[in-house]
């Protein structure tokens, strides 16, 4: 069977964190009044403590919202499952797309995050959160019109399983979006030689354990599976001129991480179950991750760079996979 064609569609958000946003390809600017901050969201889904903040940004961000209405296509009235939930990010960006009579239902296997996600941003009946596996998705045949996910499909080591579960509970026609973040490509400069070394250690580090960081496993599995597919492009681009204001917004946001040994105990142990399989013994990492957030050190690099533009890059790859019948299949 012939497959479908692959092809990019790019967007760049351009943000001003101290009050300009600049869309790319469009001459709209639009002036918001606090500083966004969506690009700082974390992949480390556990740390809720530091990730909530990041993660309502992301979720609240209309730029994606209406990138993703145009390759959805949704009438509102579908029913739209996301693997690998956690505490509800997706659905509550995808939310007002579906608000005709739709139902937004998310499932993760971590009980603490579907509770905080339920407690803090699903609203009965139109979204809910439960406990459920990937592998078995706790739903009949053929159920929902739209499954979504973002970052699990690169993250599980039986991919065939869950695309199976996936297209199982899938309607005929009906609509995979598969939402990856592109580490590889992911930029900050200026950046201190030591955090960059650290990053893409940590990045390769996840390739050796087996996480599908450049998604090449997802699009092979999908070819080989003749699932027809598009891949559009979505960057997140943010600048702004490094001030006192800066430096100081910096800094206190590290000493409000570096400050609570809880969560810095928790950072070590997240990047050594990655960085402990290229070599980085745990007190390796321990001294890195306490050197990345003591706030004298990095706001010492951030003044001798005082007056230069502060650039981050954080570039998403967007997957729509779209099911006709069960001869694709």
């Amino acid at each position: 069977m012939q497959k479908g064609p692959n092809f990019s569609l790019g967007y760049r958000q351009h943000v001003d964190i101290y009050g300009w946003v600049r869309l790319a390809r469009s001459s709209q600017i639009v002036h918001v009044n606090e500083m966004h901050s969506n690009d700082l969201e974390y992949q480390i889904k556990y740390f809720l403590e530091i990730d909530k903040i990041g993660r309502i940004q992301f979720a609240n961000n209309t730029y994606l919202r209406a990138f993703i209405r145009k390759i959805l296509s949704a009438r509102g009235n579908e029913r739209l499952l996301d693997l690998g939930c956690g505490i509800g990010t997706v659905g509550k960006l995808l939310s007002p797309l579906f608000k005709n009579g739709g139902e937004i239902v998310g499932i993760d296997l971590n009980h603490e995050l579907v509770e905080y996600g339920n407690d803090h941003w699903a609203r009965p009946p139109h979204i809910r959160l439960e406990v459920g596996d990937a592998n078995n998705i706790p739903y009949p045949e053929r159920y929902f019109q739209i499954v979504t996910s973002m970052g699990l499909y690169e993250n599980v080591a039986n991919l065939d399983r869950v695309l199976s579960e996936t297209l199982r509970v899938l309607t005929r026609p009906g609509k995979i979006l598969s939402i990856h973040i592109d580490m590889d490509r992911f930029i900050v400069t200026p950046c201190p030689e030591f955090n960059r070394r650290c990053y893409k250690d940590f990045v390769r580090g996840m390739q050796v354990v087996g996480i599908d960081v450049d998604a090449k496993r997802f699009i092979t599995t999908c070819k080989r599976r003749n699932l027809i597919f598009k891949e559009f492009q979505f960057v997140m681009e943010y600048k702004t001129q490094i001030t006192d204001n800066f430096i100081k917004i910096m800094k206190e946001m590290m000493q409000s991480y570096y400050q609570n040994k809880k969560i810095m105990q928790k950072f070590v142990e997240f990047h050594f179950q990655f960085m402990r399989w290229i070599g980085w013994s745990y007190s390796d990492v321990w001294d890195a991750v306490h050197y990345l957030y003591s706030h004298s050190d990095q706001v010492a690099f951030l003044i001798k760079h005082k007056g230069e533009i502060y650039y981050r890059k954080t570039p998403m790859r967007i997957f729509l996979i779209q099911i006709f019948e069960e001869s694709q299949i």
